[in-house]
């Protein structure tokens, strides 16, 4: 896992206790995976969740996408991959990241965590930078490369009688926006 640095903090990188409520408006899941022809991306703007800071042990993250949402950037796509239920959205709708430890150093966040994505569940540590947005905001970023098939997303499509529509690794480049709740 590799971080994306989205600038320099203006204000005290210490991200104070309390609970952070993910602002959909401002915030992005964007995807991007190889296919036989290029580069296939998209976005899902169904984004929510909560972040707890308090010390090491009441940290937590929890971070929803609603699979209905994802959005290829092209109609044909969209129409592939909600026809063939290519993401499993139909019978799991929603993708759920949960933490199990949080750590948090500076503008650093390491997070020990597990996606729940089409049934299945598996194990994604993330290093986030966290950048504070004045005093009730900030902005969480990470990218993240997951194999598709320890999923169950095996997009076998008779039509073109071929796993290899798309290559295995899908990158997640996620960028968080949270307000401080209270």
């Amino acid at each position: 896992m590799s971080i994306v640095a989205t600038g320099r903090a203006t204000v005290d990188p210490v991200l104070t206790a309390g609970v952070w409520q993910v602002d959909r408006r401002r915030s992005t899941v964007v995807f991007a995976g190889r296919h036989l022809l290029g580069t296939i991306s998209g976005q899902v703007p169904d984004v929510s969740g909560t972040l707890v800071v308090g010390d090491d042990t009441a940290n937590s993250v929890q971070i929803d996408l609603g699979l209905h949402s994802a959005d290829f950037g092209s109609e044909l796509w969209n129409d592939l991959v909600r026809g063939h239920d290519l993401l499993g959205a139909a019978t799991h709708p929603v993708a759920r990241y949960v933490s199990r430890r949080v750590r948090i150093a500076g503008p650093s966040v390491l997070v020990d965590g597990a996606l729940d994505l089409n049934g299945c569940r598996c194990d994604m540590p993330l290093s986030v930078r966290h950048e504070p947005l004045g005093r009730s905001a900030t902005r969480f970023t990470t990218t993240a490369v997951l194999d598709r098939r320890a999923f169950g997303l095996r997009w076998d499509l008779a039509a073109v009688g071929s796993d290899r529509l798309i290559a295995r690794e899908v990158r997640l480049e996620i960028g968080l926006v949270a307000e401080r709740m209270g």
